[in-house]
């Protein structure tokens, strides 16, 4: 599959140049204004790279709870309470704890996890909920019924409004310009073995997907922020 993607419109005006950004604010404001214009954007500059450096510190430690949770694991497959290291990330870390503490209420943890499966299996079956919905009353039973929650759609309108072509999607770039390339469609994380180059289109990602960004020449998500 060719595609072509475009990354312009409001994502390029926000771009913007920076030399004629200082023209249009030495020009339009008066000096304490530039003061005052100045001083904020040097603590909004700054606050930005410190939203970052937490962001990515919160990345790392992503991959430190992983190793201690997989240890975890491998000790309670000694215990031949578990089939496979994996299964923990099936349990809650209360499950855990309670387990730990002896105040677990079930010490089947393989039953747990097999019940676990087999949610996952039908929630990734099923129909994906909308971006954005509000519910009324008792919010139980709308997961019994995902197609209820379409009703309660608040961005249907809008989503209505998109073009009807299926060749063309719309969306909010993050950056400017045009690239062109292969698209590979992929469900999941294991399914990027061997990217190079492609245009990437996933429904989401997540901080485990960030050392797939260089190999890929564009990426579309439908929801995330990573």
């Amino acid at each position: 599959m060719h595609q072509v993607l475009f990354c312009s419109g409001h994502g390029e005006e926000r771009v913007g140049d920076q030399g004629e950004g200082r023209g249009v604010v030495k020009s339009t404001l008066r000096w304490p204004q530039r003061v005052l214009f100045n001083w904020v954007l040097f603590h909004a500059r700054r606050a930005v790279k410190h939203r970052e450096n937490l962001r990515f510190s919160r990345t790392k430690l992503f991959g430190v709870f992983r190793t201690l949770f997989r240890a975890i694991g491998h000790n309670l497959v000694q215990l031949h309470l578990l089939k496979d290291r994996q299964d923990v990330f099936y349990l809650t870390v209360e499950e855990i704890c309670a387990f730990v503490d002896g105040r677990a209420v079930s010490t089947d943890l393989a039953g747990l996890v097999e019940l676990r499966r087999r949610e996952y299996d039908e929630y990734r079956k099923g129909l994906s909920p909308p971006e954005r919905f509000m519910l009324r009353g008792a919010c139980g039973p709308y997961f019994l019924f995902p197609q209820l929650l379409d009703d309660l759609n608040l961005l249907k309108q809008h989503e209505s409004d998109a073009s009807l072509d299926p060749n063309v999607l719309r969306g909010i770039p993050c950056c400017p310009g045009v690239v062109e390339g292969v698209v590979r469609v992929v469900t999941s994380i294991k399914e990027t073995e061997g990217l190079n180059g492609e245009i990437l289109v996933t429904a989401k990602t997540d901080p485990g997907w960030v050392p797939l960004y260089p190999l890929c020449s564009g990426l579309v998500i439908e929801r995330g922020r990573y």
